[in-house]
């Protein structure tokens, strides 16, 4: 599985970032009352743009299995949550 995706990354913690699909307005998506507060406060322009992430070439620290799990997360929501610890964090995804 591959898609191109935008990733931003939270001003408030720099270890969170929302991926979308490549070229979506994030101002036009819904998110759940319950969503992270971290990510409605994102770094623009995105941290990457146009992005391919494909399971087949794992990246960002995920593994096959994550990746592909982003992106079915990505086809149902519209969007996808993940935390990127920074080496030597004690943060757990």
């Amino acid at each position: 599985m591959k898609m191109k995706t935008d990733v931003y990354q939270s001003n408030r913690n720099g270890e969170k970032y929302l991926f979308v699909k490549a070229g979506i307005n994030i101002k036009e998506l819904k998110f759940p009352f319950d969503i992270d507060p971290d990510v409605l406060v994102l770094a623009s322009p995105p941290f990457k743009s146009d992005f391919e992430i494909d399971s087949k070439q794992p990246r960002f620290s995920f593994d096959a299995d994550e990746i592909e799990n982003i992106i079915k997360q990505i086809e149902e929501n519209g969007y996808a949550v993940e935390i990127v610890p920074y080496p030597g964090s004690e943060t757990v995804r």
